[in-house]
């Protein structure tokens, strides 16, 4: 279960809470991601219980040393972790579509009407994308409960899966055309009872002519108008009123007014107003909720975007189709011509083109052969493969994206949460403003007719619609753009930071180089070439870093097997050693060369440098306390890389270039780039350091990395990106995580927050105008309650079609 836990700090490396905090449900501890969970529950196997300094561990100094855990970290939170409410055990989440909400206020009642429901516990309600995330425990309360009382209060909610929005359309449709072809009758014979087309006739026989317009408004208003009723008065009941409780309040005001004035024979009537009223909503939440469906459309088309089928291939049997759901790690599964791919997983036959659009926003199409990775939710365009998934069927790339979505979207950020804020006092400010203008009319002996109608227009006209639309669909529009360009955004808070990022700090290594390493070289002064690349080699084949991967592929394809060897232990951002035959084999940088008391030679530290002047890379590999040789892999700028680090100088950035290789290595791709800020031999704790200095300085920093060795800087930096189409877990301490690793999608990232922010303040600018403009002309008698709706409306529609604006714009690269 994941839950925000801002202000708070992991109790392992004391990083701060808030972006994928990860709970401990046993010890009821909070972790900022899942690698700080599972070392501390190493510490908790090893002693039985966590010791009383923690600190004082001598695995906690391991994690210390290579920079997993930052100084003074571990510290006991200063506020006790959600827990689960008494009386309730295991939870269940349930996820709904919640159809008819029209305004923030409807999620607000929704929240709290269902945190009160006995066997409920935590509830999220986002107006913006219209999901419901409740955890309940089914020993107390049933889902179908769940739906009941959603349903009692006027609003409709079902799994994602069950598809019933078509039978609502048609629902609200039928009601919003019974209601505009009864209101269109009743306006027209008002219309001629206040024209004075009926001078001629009695007074008795004009009152049995608002007999019609009594019998045609009741339906409209009491049958037609029953979801708005519904929806209004439940607001008020639970003292959350939103703008369904001023037309509510305006409506049968305006009916009741009038069946007293018809039952004492007056024909002073608003029948018209009551049914305009109330055909106006209907037809404006139509059109609202298209608007706002269009504006979510793509990203929900996302998360049903891979394949819900899968051929599965068993020995000495023919292919089956299998729900994706039942595929786990290892089963082969057949892709032909025309198919999508429906997992995760590694090409072992065969060749191909796939369209990628699904996952990058890349339309080119992508050459695959066999041993390439390829990512459920892509389409194989042309050709015939075999893959073995590396993840279970719900476990792929496309679901956990989606799933960042959905928790994205469910998730208010701080210029949400202020507009909502604001919403919540002005209603019942708005219905004052009403009831007061009501009586200051009558009460300087106007009409009190006049008055209410006067103070029904004020209900209507400063309804704060547009406000309360303004930032959710901006963050729905923003998210829809990224998920357009391969950008998943994970915490909505960095919306916020468009155009106040100041400072980059990007790593070096598969951010701006190609990451493609290649043995170009072996340094050996005195050891057989074969026997160095052996050794190496055989150290290198437990690790899970990319060098050493390049160091086991290079050895395998000269014909040498490398051997498994005892004791590995891997020290993040500096090297690998094991035991080899009883010998002690160590491969990696220079500071690891010393930490294992391994020496190097003036020569060979000569030919070492000359090489990483060259922009090589170089990995040291020794035994019996001396350093043998050395490995020079080769690496190159990733196309783009130029262009991108000009923009971003010619936009005002500072920015750092920081790597783990040497410092003379990182220099020289510093020189390429024309970067003037750079930090090599940077360990990851190092990066952290770089980053709060910054921070420090009052800057706001975006550091951008492959995730893997730059956990801290991610987690302590105002905006993380992630690049690459893995999900590891450090990467899960970043704000936003791409498909991409093109350097392009980092003036994407930047741009899509610029005009993220930008719409914002202008639906917030629309909105506060229209307010102040609408207002007094209520007030002052300008407008009548029909032209106050569409007004109204007009204002939340052009809210709805500025963020559709933003989502339709198109892609900076």
């Amino acid at each position: 279960m994941s839950v925000a836990a801002k202000g708070k700090r992991c109790s392992l490396c004391g990083l701060p809470l808030g972006r994928s905090t990860v709970m401990d449900r046993l010890q009821g501890r909070a972790f900022c991601c899942p690698g700080c969970k599972a070392v501390y529950q190493i510490l908790l196997a090893r002693h039985g219980e966590i010791p009383e300094d923690p600190t004082q561990t001598e695995l906690y100094r391991e994690c210390l040393r290579a920079g997993i855990v930052l100084p003074g970290g571990f510290r006991e939170d200063e506020e006790t972790p959600p827990q689960t409410p008494s009386g309730m055990q295991d939870t269940v989440e349930l996820t709904l579509h919640v159809s008819g909400m029209g305004c923030p206020a409807c999620a607000w009642l929704l929240e709290k009407v269902l945190r009160n429901t006995k066997g409920v516990g935590e509830v999220r309600v986002s107006f913006g994308s219209d999901r419901a995330s409740i955890l309940y425990d089914p020993s107390l309360v049933a889902p179908r409960e769940i739906l009941a009382l959603i349903a009692s209060f006027g609003y409709q909610a079902s799994t994602p899966s069950e598809g019933q929005a078509g039978d609502r359309e048609g629902a609200s449709w039928v009601r919003l055309g019974v209601s505009a072809v009864l209101t269109a009758h009743v306006m027209m014979i008002s219309w001629a009872l206040y024209a004075g087309f009926l001078e001629d006739l009695s007074r008795e026989s004009v009152l049995y002519l608002s007999i019609p317009i009594l019998g045609l408004s009741s339906p409209v208003v009491f049958w037609c108008g029953l979801p708005v009723l519904r929806k209004g008065f439940s607001g008020l009941r639970h003292l959350f009123p939103n703008l369904e409780s001023l037309v509510g309040l305006g409506a049968l005001s305006a009916y009741f007014y009038s069946l007293a004035q018809f039952l004492s024979g007056s024909l002073h009537l608003y029948f018209d107003t009551a049914s305009m009223l109330i055909t106006l909503v209907l037809l404006g939440r139509h059109l609202e909720q298209r608007a706002r469906g269009s504006v979510g459309k793509a990203w929900l088309e996302s998360v049903g975007a891979g394949f819900q089928k899968a051929r599965l291939l068993t020995e000495g049997s023919p292919p089956r189709w299998v729900s994706t759901r039942q595929l786990r790690k290892g089963d082969l599964v057949l892709v032909e011509e025309g198919e999508g791919v429906p997992v995760d997983g590694l090409v072992e036959k065969g060749a191909g083109t796939l369209d990628l659009s699904i996952l990058s926003g890349e339309s080119r199409p992508v050459e695959i052969r066999e041993g390439e990775r390829v990512l459920a939710g892509s389409f194989l365009l042309r050709g015939s493969i075999r893959i073995k998934a590396q993840e279970d069927g719900d476990k792929s790339l496309l679901a956990s994206m989606a799933s960042m979505v959905e928790e994205a979207l469910a998730r208010p950020w701080s210029w949400e949460r202020t507009a909502d804020q604001i919403s919540r006092w002005f209603v019942p400010f708005v219905a004052a403003l009403g009831i007061g203008t009501a009586a200051w009319i009558w009460g300087r002996g106007g009409l009190l007719g006049d008055g209410l109608l006067r103070g029904l227009t004020v209900l209507v006209v400063a309804c704060p619609c547009a406000l309360g639309v303004a930032t959710p669909l901006a963050k729905v529009a923003a998210i829809g753009l990224g998920r357009k360009l391969g950008i998943f955004i994970r915490d909505p808070e960095v919306l916020e930071l468009g155009g106040r990022i100041q400072s980059l700090v990007l790593d070096k290594t598969g951010t701006l180089t190609k990451g493609i390493f290649s043995v170009q070289e072996l340094i050996c002064p005195d050891e057989k070439p074969e026997s160095l690349l052996f050794k190496a080699s055989s150290v290198e084949l437990s690790s899970e870093h990319f060098l050493g991967q390049v160091v086991v592929a290079h050895a395998r394809f000269v014909g040498i097997k490398p051997a498994q060897v005892e004791e590995f232990h891997e020290e993040p951002g500096q090297g690998v050693c094991g035991l080899l035959d009883g010998t002690k084999i160590c491969v990696g940088n220079r500071l690891w060369m010393a930490r294992c008391g391994m020496q190097i030679s003036q020569d060979l530290e000569k030919e070492a440098s000359i090489r990483e002047s060259q922009g090589y890379t170089v990995v040291f590999v020794g035994w019996g306390h001396k350093t043998r040789g050395a490995l020079v892999l080769g690496d190159s700028l990733k196309p783009g890389a130029l262009e991108t680090i000009s923009a971003l100088k010619g936009q005002g950035f500072e920015i750092w270039l920081v790597s783990g290789d040497s410092p003379i290595t990182t220099f020289w791709v510093a020189g390429q780039l024309g970067l003037e800020g750079f930090l090599g031999g940077a360990l990851p704790k190092d990066k952290g350091s770089l980053v709060q200095k910054l921070s420090g300085q009052g800057k706001k920093v975006c550091v951008v990395g492959d995730g893997i060795n730059d956990a801290a800087a991610l987690a302590l930096a105002h905006l993380g990106v992630a690049l690459g189409n893995r999900l590891s877990p450090p990467s899960k301490a970043a704000s936003v995580q791409t498909t991409r690793t093109d350097p392009e999608v980092i003036l994407d990232v930047l741009e899509i927050l610029r005009r993220a922010r930008r719409t914002v303040l202008q639906n917030l600018l629309l909105s506060l105008l229209y307010n102040l403009s609408a207002i007094p002309a209520a007030m002052a008698g300008y407008l009548n309650p029909p032209l106050a709706v569409i007004l109204m409306f007009a204002s939340s529609l052009t809210v709805i079609g500025n963020s559709r604006r933003l989502f339709k714009s198109k892609p900076r690269s």
